[in-house]
């Protein structure tokens, strides 16, 4: 089956017409073959006689339809020039072999049709340039290969042309250029000696892969200079139609790879910094976190304590000793869940500000609960309202801290402007459905004139001392590029709303 499918690939893809044909019809043809007799798909060819595709008569003279079922009748290989008339009326020129085969237990042949016209006009165009002046053509001829030559070495990309083996053909001035070796040097070298040692086997399938596709089209590798440095390339290989060479364009992206390393760490050191940006704000949420645990700690310390100095327990009595045992376990389990409380506030913050290399399988509705268990106290000391729904079960591959940032940011930006513009019966809806979130206030909105601007790096509608300008541009950047979703905002009723979706 392996090998069925890979002769069917082949068949689809050769750059030459085939077919399997009877004396009387076509029983099978690919696609390029449709191509060079202008139809429109094999079920326009399939079932035809292949005089069908021909004109009445044949450049010497004879009958199309005698001499195609002469042809056929034949039991060896024929290769024959042919006559073809295209769908719209067109002549073309094709070269023909026909080779006996048994095709579904039936008499058959396979046959190769290559568009040739080209070659004919050219031919004639040269017997008749002959005729006039023999001289005056090889003079063209000349001219035409010096045109050549310089449009090959004036290319800015390197162009090589190289045997099935890699070994270097030709190769034009960039090609010099960009590795360093002259031609001559080159001309004794092979692209495959010319690449990273760990490519090198990958590098070998590439050029069989091609071989048999035809063609490979940006194919990322290091290429070795003469100076003994690596260079990042992108190359596109395309077997020549001789089938014994390729023709190699490669491109030189070592800037463009460093600018995007540059660019990645650039965005790391901005989230950092963003994240940096954010610990003030932090801290102040936990301290409103940890007010109400701490003073219910201290209270019921100090209750325990005035209940041991004023001597009111009563350890007597088997029933005073219970009831005392009691109220002390009490207490103490109080005291042991506010600690437990305070524990997982902390673990909370520590993980946030956590370097987050790794992705993580999580469901937004567990992402949601912990973002909302670090602000939430913080919202309700401002009375806002938070009104959250969720269906979302989904569980997906995500970086959570990052992630959170995004939602404690939009959160917080929400937060600052109710305060800012003191709103009254300030309120938040939260949904999570499928793979996105919503944040929506009733805050006023975002002016129309900023609202394109608020994802730009640095823009901030807060004062110099309360803004830096990273968070929204960082939360772009987290949502579209570390999660290759979108993050879209709109003012809605009476106020804005950020959509963070990952569907994407």
């Amino acid at each position: 089956m392996k090998d069925y499918n890979l002769y069917k690939e082949i068949f689809e893809l050769s750059s030459d017409g085939l077919c399997i044909a009877t004396t009387t019809e076509i029983l099978l043809c690919n696609d390029t073959l449709v191509h060079i007799l202008g139809y429109e798909s094999k079920e326009d060819i399939l079932n035809l006689h292949p005089s069908n595709f021909s004109p009445k008569f044949q450049p010497d003279g004879s009958l199309s339809f005698e001499k195609a079922s002469k042809m056929l009748e034949e039991s060896s290989t024929i290769a024959s020039e042919w006559v073809h008339i295209k769908k719209d009326g067109t002549s073309i020129w094709c070269d023909v072999v026909l080779k006996p085969i048994l095709y579904n237990n039936v008499a058959s042949y396979f046959g190769t049709i290559r568009d040739i016209t080209e070659k004919k006009e050219l031919e004639k165009k040269f017997e008749l340039s002959m005729q006039k002046n023999i001289d005056s053509s090889f003079k063209k001829l000349e001219e035409s290969k010096n045109l050549f030559e310089t449009i090959f070495n004036s290319n800015m990309y390197a162009i090589a042309i190289i045997d099935l083996e890699s070994n270097f053909l030709l190769v034009n001035d960039s090609y010099s250029v960009l590795t360093g070796y002259i031609k001559k040097e080159l001309y004794k070298k092979s692209c495959i000696e010319l690449t990273h040692p760990n490519m090198i086997e990958n590098s070998k399938k590439i050029l069989k892969d091609a071989f048999e596709k035809g063609f490979c089209n940006g194919y990322e590798k290091l290429c070795l200079k003469k100076n003994g440095a690596y260079i990042d390339v992108i190359m596109d290989i395309v077997l020549l139609p001789n089938k014994k060479e390729f023709l190699i364009v490669v491109k030189d992206i070592t800037q463009e790879r460093k600018y995007q390393k540059e660019k990645v760490l650039h965005e790391q050191q901005m989230l950092q910094q963003s994240r940096l940006a954010q610990m003030g704000e932090m801290i102040s949420m936990i301290a409103h976190q940890w007010r109400q645990p701490l003073g219910a700690i201290s209270t019921t310390a100090v209750n325990l304590r005035l209940k041991l100095e004023f001597e009111s327990c009563d350890l007597e009595t088997k029933k005073g000793i219970k009831e005392t045992s009691e109220y002390f376990i009490n207490k103490l389990e109080n005291i042991e869940n506010f600690v437990e409380n305070l524990t997982h506030t902390i673990d909370d913050f520590r993980n946030f500000y956590k370097p987050n290399k790794a992705t993580s399988m999580c469901k937004l509705e567990t992402l949601l609960s912990k973002a909302l268990n670090i602000i939430e106290t913080s919202l309700k000391n401002d009375n806002i309202k938070i009104t959250y729904m969720s269906d979302s079960t989904e569980v997906i591959n995500i970086y959570d801290t990052e992630l959170m940032q995004v939602i404690l940011n939009i959160i917080k930006n929400a937060q600052d402007n109710f305060r800012e513009k003191k709103v009254k019966d300030p309120t938040l809806t939260i949904i999570a459905r499928y793979k996105s979130i919503s944040i929506c206030d009733n805050g006023g909105g975002i002016s129309k004139n900023i609202i394109g601007k608020i994802f730009d790096p640095y823009f901030s509608t807060k004062n110099e001392k309360n803004g830096t300008g990273l968070g929204l541009y960082m939360s772009k950047i987290i949502v579209e590029d570390h999660h290759n979703g979108k993050l879209k905002v709109e003012n809605r009723d009476d106020g804005v709303c950020f959509t963070i979706d990952l569907k994407e």
